[in-house]
């Protein structure tokens, strides 16, 4: 089998708990161990829905920090993005990289880019 490029999306920093991160990084981590070249990015167009008693309701900081643990923890340290949709801030892969090397190439869609996943979305 050829090696794709795969998209996945999610809400591990929108919803920082156990049970949905384990809900979506099965799918970036075991397409990552079949050989796919996998980034996981969030862009849920959905402010923040934890953050703690010291941020203000649109700081997507306790988001982030669970996101890139995660991430680092599983070796996607450098394949993952989170756009704040609050603040307009991409967090981890910069946004640059995200729309000129993961998505796009020459100005038209990666002609390598076969699936995008973003489970529980209409997208």
């Amino acid at each position: 089998m050829d090696k794709l490029r795969i998209i996945v999306g999610g809400y591990i920093g929108l919803y920082p708990s156990g049970g949905v991160t384990w809900d979506y990084i099965q799918y970036p981590l075991g397409l990552q161990l079949l050989g796919h070249d996998v980034y996981y990015i969030e862009d849920t167009l959905q402010y923040p829905a934890y953050a703690s008693h010291y941020n203000s309701w649109d700081d997507a900081y306790a988001s982030v920090e669970h996101l890139s643990t995660f991430m680092k923890y599983f070796g996607l340290e450098n394949r993952w993005a989170y756009r704040d949709v609050a603040s307009g801030k991409t967090y981890g892969i910069p946004e640059e990289k995200v729309t000129h090397e993961v998505l796009l190439k020459d100005k038209k869609l990666y002609s390598e880019l076969y699936s995008y996943q973003n489970k529980d979305s209409d997208v």
